[in-house]
Formats: structure tokens, sequence, C-alpha cells
């Protein structure tokens, strides 16, 4: 018994929507948990007044650091050594 094409693509999209749909609640498992470790970040850094200001610099510094690490980014950076 040989299929019409109109049935075999249903029956394809339907095998697809439910294994896309087994993936989007593991992705969604995946959030909630990220979304929950965030908001645990967040509540430990609101405790302390000065965190949120020690973060923000700290990262500058490491950026900072990291492109001037390599000499190409660093003459770039500070203008090729032009006045």
């Amino acid at each position: 018994m040989e299929r019409s094409p109109a049935k075999s693509q249903r029956l394809v999209t339907r095998k697809l929507l439910t294994f896309a749909g087994g993936r989007r609640s593991a992705a969604a498992a995946l959030v909630d948990s990220r979304w929950t470790a965030s908001a645990q970040f967040f509540a430990m850094i609101g405790r302390h007044a000065a965190a949120p200001v020690l973060l923000a610099w700290g990262v500058v510094t490491v950026v900072t650091i990291v492109l001037c690490i390599d000499p190409e980014s660093r003459d770039y950076l500070l203008g090729h050594g032009r006045v």
C-alpha cells in the first residue's frame, strides 16, 4: 500500500514536531536552571553595595589586559605610535 504525498508529508511533519518538542522542553529546563543560578548570583551581588562597581571595573580590566597582550591590537589601540 503506497502513501499519498500529503499523508507522508504530514507524517514527517508530525515526527519533526515531536522531536523538536522534546528538545524544546530540555532547552526550557536548561534555561530555567540558568535563570535560577543567575537570580542567586544577582541576589548575592545585591547584598554588597560595592560589588556591581567592582565587577564592572574587573571586566574592563580583564578586557584591557587581553587586548594589550597582543602587540598588534595594543599598537592599534594606541594609535600606531602617532602623537
